[in-house]
């Protein structure tokens, strides 16, 4: 009877560990893999007939149920210091974008212009798992 008892308790044990580890890969690996889903962030600028168009891009979709939410920032630093900035935002399918545009004329600073763009995605399952900066 004794060998029986220890027989069946062990049994619970191993059906115990079994549901747990289970558990834990039912739920641990769609949160991986959302994440590690393809990630897209850039900054860039181009001249369009006399503007100069500037962006910040960020794209983290969760390739499952759960819905990413994505911002993006950007701001445009002219040579005399002053400077112009955006923000975007989106989520699911809807990529965050944060544009600029600038006029570019004859009273336009010479130098250098410096682009600066934050990005975040947010899981609402997970937290933040993307949270960047990029410059031009």
């Amino acid at each position: 009877m004794l060998a029986q008892n220890t027989i069946d308790s062990s049994r619970r044990v191993v059906k115990s560990l079994l549901f747990i580890v289970s558990m834990v890969l039912v739920l641990a690996v769609p949160a991986f893999a959302q994440m590690s889903y393809n990630s897209t962030v850039y900054t860039d600028c181009g001249d369009h007939d006399g503007y100069l168009l500037c962006w910040g891009y960020t794209y983290a979709p969760s390739g499952s149920y759960i819905i990413h939410t994505y911002n993006a920032h950007t701001k445009m630093t002219l040579p005399d210091g002053s400077f112009t900035e955006n923000w975007g935002s989106g989520s699911g399918d809807t990529p965050a974008r944060a544009n600029l545009v600038l006029q570019v004329t004859l009273d336009t600073p010479d130098g250098t212009f410096n682009i600066n763009s934050d990005h975040q995605a947010r899981c609402p399952a997970a937290g933040i798992f993307l949270a960047t900066a990029s410059a031009l």
